[in-house]
C-alpha cells in the first residue's frame, strides 16, 4: 500500500510495529483463532513460528513529505518445495488455523485496517497503537539478542516506546534499540 505522510522521516518511528497491530486486527477477524504475536520490529509470529512480516519502504524529503509503501507477506499456503528453503520455524495459514480464509476477504481486511491505521498514524504517530502492539509483543520481559551493524548485545526485552523503539534492559540499564534484528533466547 501506498501513503504519503508528512513531517518528514523523523516522525515515522513505530510505523512498522503500527502495521504489525493492523495486520493483526485483520488476522482476529478473518481467523480469529490463530492467536497472532508480534515480534520486534516486524515479524508475525503464531506459537513461535513466523506467519509473515511487514516491510515498510521509504521516499522523500527529511523534513516534509514521505511517501510510505507498507507490504505485507503472510504465508497461507506453503508446499514442501517452498518450505526447504526457510532457516528458521514457520507456519501457514492452512497449518495454523482449522478453516483458512478465503484470500480476497483475508487481503479486503489487511488493505482496509493498513489504511485505518495510516490514517490515525498520520495525525497521532505510533502512540495509540502501543497498547495494542504490547497485548501482542512476544518479545517483552524475555532474554533476547539484539543485532546490529556494531555486534551483537543480550539482554531482556522490556516492551516498546511511544516512538516505536525496543526498550531493553542490559545490566540494569533500559537502552532505546531503533533499529536492528531481534532474536529471542531460549532459557
Amino acid at each position: 500500500m501506498l501513503y504519503q505522510l508528512s513531517g518528514g522521516f523523523s516522525s515515522l518511528g513505530g510505523l512498522s510495529l503500527a502495521a504489525g497491530v493492523a495486520v493483526g486486527r485483520a488476522l482476529a477477524d478473518t481467523v480469529p483463532e490463530l492467536g497472532l504475536g508480534l515480534k520486534w520490529p516486524n515479524d508475525l509470529l503464531v506459537d513461535g513460528a513466523k506467519l509473515g512480516g511487514v516491510l515498510i519502504e521509504l521516499a522523500g524529503e527529511m523534513e516534509g513529505q514521505v511517501q510510505v509503501v507498507v507490504g505485507v507477506g503472510i504465508n497461507v499456503a506453503m508446499s514442501d518445495h517452498q518450505a526447504e528453503a526457510i532457516d528458521q520455524d514457520w507456519t501457514d495459514l492452512r497449518r495454523a488455523s482449522a478453516a483458512p480464509p478465503d484470500r480476497t476477504r483475508l487481503a479486503t481486511a489487511v488493505a482496509g485496517e493498513l489504511l485505518t491505521m495510516l490514517d490515525r498514524f498520520a495525525v497521532d504517530g505510533f502512540a495509540p497503537f502501543t497498547a495494542a502492539f504490547d497485548q501482542m509483543d512476544v518479545c517483552r520481559d524475555r532474554p533476547v539478542v539484539i543485532h546490529t551493524g556494531a555486534g551483537q548485545r543480550t539482554g531482556v526485552a522490556r516492551g516498546v516506546s511511544e516512538d516505536g523503539a525496543l526498550r531493553v534492559e542490559i545490566d540494569g540499564e533500559i537502552h532505546y534499540m531503533h533499529g536492528g534484528e531481534v532474536s529471542l533466547r531460549l532459557q
